[in-house]
């Protein structure tokens, strides 16, 4: 099989151990850790650390509405997800903080429409 992308000969590093394998990644998935795989594209990783991505739980971006009670973040969603990517995070959770009186699902749906377009992770609000 051919894989759209593949990782070859990385040290991948998982929760448990540490071993020298390839990565076959087709769309935007890993869909196969092996030996010898083929790909369209391919990556010579060896001597290179493969590590899984990360999920940043806790991340707070810019919400300019904000500033007179909180201190803005510098990070707007599109500078936030792409220093998060550059990292090595493949997910992030923005905390949004309504007012009080605003509909907490309001304020999700405000966050998401604020976030489409500009996030190049996956993304979600709470």
């Amino acid at each position: 099989m051919t894989y759209d992308l593949v990782l070859k000969n990385g040290q991948l590093i998982t929760a448990h151990e540490s071993f020298v394998a390839d990565v076959g990644v087709n769309g935007e998935r890993i869909a196969a850790v092996g030996q010898a795989l083929a790909g369209a594209r391919e990556i010579d990783a060896r001597g290179l650390y493969v590590l899984p991505g990360a999920i940043d739980g806790h991340v707070h971006l810019t919400d300019p509405r904000y500033a007179p009670l909180y201190t803005p973040s510098a990070d707007s969603f599109a500078v936030g997800s792409r220093a998060a990517a550059f990292g090595g995070v493949t997910s992030l959770v923005d905390f949004a903080a309504p007012q009080a009186g605003v509909n907490l699902v309001e304020e999700l749906e405000r966050r998401q429409e604020e976030a489409d377009g500009q996030v190049v992770i996956d993304y979600t609000s709470t």
